[in-house]
Order: structure tokens, then C-alpha cells, then sequence
């Protein structure tokens, strides 16, 4: 996740332990989803962010601000996904443990509930960056 930030957007994002309202809150305004599975598993990866984050988020990869949630705003956010899911199978393949990704997709829609398909536990890690707070989610479970 931090690497995916740094060479996007120049910024390391820290876990924040401390904030406990993350799991409360459920997702926030926009939402990068990426399913993944392997040989013995399957899961999801959700990255939460609130509107104003995402602003930010694209102006420090494209170098403007965007006046809108147009469609390239939103493509960014799948991106996301992307390359953090992309970073993570990089990282496992060094173990040996092969998975293969699917298509993101962008969520909108504040209070907005997703059900995994799984009845894994969800994992939430809350993160802080200068360019704002986001909430990752992860399902993994075994097939």
C-alpha cells in the first residue's frame, strides 16, 4: 500500500491505529474494490475514501485539481485498487503463492454497505496520509 502511494502520489500513508470510528463508519464516499483469488483462496480488497480525499488523491497523481467527479477522477480510484492489489501478488509471488486479479470497480455512495461474498472476517486498517484518512478492508478466505 505504501509503495502504490509514494509512486503515485508522493505520499506514504501510516496505519492509524488509533482511530477506532473507522470500523463504525463503514465505507466511505467512494470506494476502489478489487477481488482477487488463488489456488486455495479467494478475497477482496476495498479502499474507502471520503470525497474530499479523492480530490486530493488525483491532484497530486495528475497534477490538477479536478472540478468534478468525472469519469477520470473515478477511473484514478480503481487504479488504486489496482496497483495495490497489483503489489501485493508481486510480493506473495515471491513465496510461491500465485492469485490473479479481477477488474476494479468504483463504489459511490456515502453509508454504502458491501457484502463480500465470503463469510471471511473483514479486516479494516485505518490510514492517515497528508492528503487525508482512507479505510482499506480485507476479506481472504479459504476455498
Amino acid at each position: 500500500m505504501e509503495d502504490a502511494f509514494e509512486m503515485l502520489m508522493g505520499v506514504r500513508p501510516r496505519v492509524n491505529l488509533l482511530d477506532k470510528s473507522a470500523a463504525s463508519e463503514g465505507l466511505r464516499g467512494i470506494t476502489g474494490v478489487i477481488g482477487f483469488a488463488g489456488e486455495h483462496f479467494t478475497g477482496s480488497l476495498a479502499l474507502c475514501f471520503d470525497e474530499n480525499v479523492v480530490t486530493n488523491i488525483y491532484e497530486a497523481m495528475v497534477g490538477e485539481r479536478p472540478e468534478k467527479l468525472d469519469a477520470d477522477v473515478l477511473d484514478a480510484v480503481g487504479e488504486i485498487a489496482n496497483i495495490v492489489a497489483g503489489g501485493a501478488k508481486t510480493r506473495l509471488s515471491v513465496f510461491k503463492i500465485n492469485m490473479d486479479l479481477a477488474i476494479p470497480n468504483v463504489i459511490i455512495g456515502k453509508g454504502v454497505k458491501i457484502s463480500f461474498i465470503s463469510d471471511a472476517p473483514v479486516t479494516v486498517i485505518p490510514f492517515s496520509s497528508d492528503l487525508g484518512d482512507f479505510v482499506a478492508e480485507v476479506t481472504i478466505a479459504r476455498v
